[in-house]
């Protein structure tokens, strides 16, 4: 029998199943480099903010030794996604596998979050109430992701960034927009901003206004007088998913506000980047941006205490 299989350092790679044990089709050779430079990864779970069980991966940064180091979480999109310890078998999820490693090789801790909404958790957990726009009940399994956070020795509390893409990307501008005071940065991938649509017509006007208020209460923009923390928005332009104009709304107001903010606009790009260059450009810029906001500040306030001291 022939499968696809892949690991914490292997791309889904053909392989030959006998009856004890895979044989790899793929060279050896190939993942050297990956064996050399990748972490292995920690499948986790912790409680959100409402005692509901959460799911997730962590990324231990490279030599960690219990030592705490800044650290970012991670949001896939979908809602329907479930990442997984190991390479997904998306080309989108591939990509955001390898960053997570490339952040992890470069001092952060990253915990990726299967927050309720996803797939592989039953079906209770996939068609969780309140979600999304009727009234964003992820975000109680990402500050559950907090206080898991806050337990482990080898995280810095007070350094903690976001990213994540689509709906990731709605919930990264989400945590940053509530809790500021925890989330020091974040990298928006073409993320939704302003959930507003409009209500069933077979509902009575009173409750055509209530369903739009929770719309927009579940909406990153409804909490914009609270976002002190700067943020990295990317969008392609020709973005058929998640209109480009739920960026250029964010950052217009960002911009009023005075909210430290920068944008990567991608022309003629679709919402999966069809061009490789762009990617490249998008995580390159995202790891600068991080490291200029999270991992010097954090290097700063590590010699801030030794002189302290």
């Amino acid at each position: 029998m022939a499968a696809l299989i892949s690991n914490n350092f292997q791309l889904p790679h053909p392989a030959l199943v006998t009856e004890n044990s895979f044989h790899s089709l793929t060279s050896e050779k190939a993942w050297d480099i990956a064996r050399q430079n990748f972490t292995p990864v920690e499948s986790v779970h912790f409680l959100a903010s409402d005692g509901k069980e959460s799911y997730g991966q962590f990324f231990g940064a490279r030599s960690n030794h219990n030592q705490p180091h800044p650290t970012v979480i991670f949001l896939h999109g979908g809602p329907r996604r479930q990442m997984l310890d190991g390479f997904p078998a998306q080309n989108y999820y591939q990509n955001a596998y390898i960053f997570n490693q490339f952040l992890a090789h470069n001092g952060y801790n990253v915990l990726s979050v299967n927050y309720r909404g996803g797939s592989g958790y039953g079906h209770d957990y996939r068609e969780a109430p309140e979600t999304g726009r009727q009234g964003a009940s992820e975000y109680r399994d990402i500050m559950g992701a907090v206080r898991y956070l806050e337990s482990r020795p080898d995280v810095d509390k007070a350094h903690i960034a976001l990213w994540g893409g689509s709906w990731g990307g709605y919930l990264t501008a989400l945590a940053l927009a509530r809790n500021s005071d925890i989330f020091k940065v974040g990298v928006d991938f073409h993320g939704v901003h302003n959930l507003l649509r409009p209500a069933p017509a077979s509902l009575s006007p009173d409750a055509q206004r209530e369903s739009q208020n929770l719309m927009w209460q579940s909406s990153p923009l409804a909490n914009l007088d609270q976002w002190r923390a700067p943020v990295l928005v990317i969008h392609g332009d020709d973005d058929h998913n998640v209109p480009f104009t739920q960026s250029e709304e964010l950052t217009h107001l960002l911009q009023n506000r005075g909210i430290p903010h920068e944008e990567l606009a991608f022309p003629n790009e679709r919402h999966g980047f069809l061009l490789h260059r762009h990617w490249l450009t998008a995580y390159n810029k995202s790891f600068l941006f991080i490291s200029r906001y999270l991992y010097e500040n954090a290097g700063k306030n590590a010699n801030e205490q030794r002189s302290s001291r």
